[in-house]
């Protein structure tokens, strides 16, 4: 028969809780957060007008075993998180398509705190969703840029019981707007094995989930020996094809950081820009070259005989 142990009570946790400074926490999110007044929104296509509710979601991809081994080794020479490379790379992201040099993203926390003893067997409710804050001004080199992300990282960390909207709150974005709307989920649960010793084993197969929160935007990411990336998107708001451009896009960044960490930030965020400008650009030409065949359709079709318009028109 299994034996646990009994897990620590979650009302100690509560108690932990009561016992934060607030005050602290407000002056940190305060000074964090100074400057910072609207939401980073990338400028990503609409869904085609009378289109289904419905859309293919989320996308998906996933990075070859080689390049996530590449990207490890970049976390790990200059000691840095694989999280922290991610998040780099979606701040380059945000930055290349909203044109914006200082972008706030979500991210979701464990929260549970080192110093609380017995935290890691509690049950109950501890992930917390908090604002990181990324300047992309001085063009540093990528490596050099990762690290002081990472560095801040840490800073926040002992403010991760701070209540989001508190955090709202203390911002200088107005309050009937979102502090941000994309975050990075990094799902970094232990693996567990739950075979057996022998010739019998336990197999789980053909497992779905489905998650749901109120960003319009945000991304999963899976570490595993090949990295998973998750792009869920609003479909009410946002063109399907607007997920495959952003985890290409994303995908490009994270090759980019772990073949040449060297490159200056700004020219990583203007290879983004680059290639959004391409995109919208054809797809403003393709939205026009569909609407002047539909005219001239309904104009050949137009039983009072009106003369034709110039196409060029």
């Amino acid at each position: 028969r299994p034996e646990l142990e009994a897990p620590r009570p979650y009302r100690e946790y509560v108690a932990w809780l009561a016992g934060r400074d607030l005050g602290r926490a407000e002056d940190f999110w305060r000074r964090r957060l100074a400057g910072f007044r609207a939401a980073t929104t990338p400028e990503l296509p609409p869904p085609a007008a009378g289109a289904p509710a419905e859309r293919p979601n989320p996308r998906k991809v996933v990075l070859p075993r080689e390049d996530t081994a590449r990207l490890q080794q970049l976390a790990a020479t200059h000691q840095l998180t694989l999280n922290t490379v991610v998040q780099g790379a979606w701040a380059l992201l945000l930055a290349g398509w909203s044109g914006a040099s200082d972008v706030v993203f979500g991210a979701t926390v464990s929260g549970r705190p080192a110093e609380l003893p017995g935290v890691e067997t509690m049950i109950g409710l501890f992930i917390n969703t908090l604002p990181v804050r990324a300047r992309l001004d001085g063009n540093p080199p990528a490596a050099a840029w990762l690290a002081e992300l990472q560095r801040q990282q840490v800073e926040a960390r002992e403010f991760e019981y701070s209540p989001l909207a508190q955090v709202q709150r203390w911002s200088e974005v107005p309050r009937d707007q979102p502090l941000f709307e994309t975050i990075v989920v990094y799902e970094n649960y232990p693996r567990v094995d739950l075979g057996r010793r022998g010739e019998e084993r336990l197999a789980v197969e053909d497992v779905d989930d489905f998650d749901r929160n109120n960003y319009p935007l945000y991304l999963t990411v899976i570490p595993r020996e090949a990295l998973t990336l998750w792009v869920t998107f609003d479909e009410a708001r946002f063109h399907p094809d607007a997920a495959d451009w952003l985890l290409a896009d994303l995908e490009l960044l994270l090759s980019r950081l772990a073949t040449t960490p060297e490159t200056p930030v700004e020219a990583l965020c203007w290879i983004v820009a680059e290639r959004r400008r391409e995109r919208l650009g054809d797809r403003r030409r393709q939205s026009r070259e569909a609407s002047l065949d539909k005219l001239r359709t309904l104009r050949r079709r137009d039983p009072r005989g009106l003369p034709a318009a110039d196409p060029k028109a």
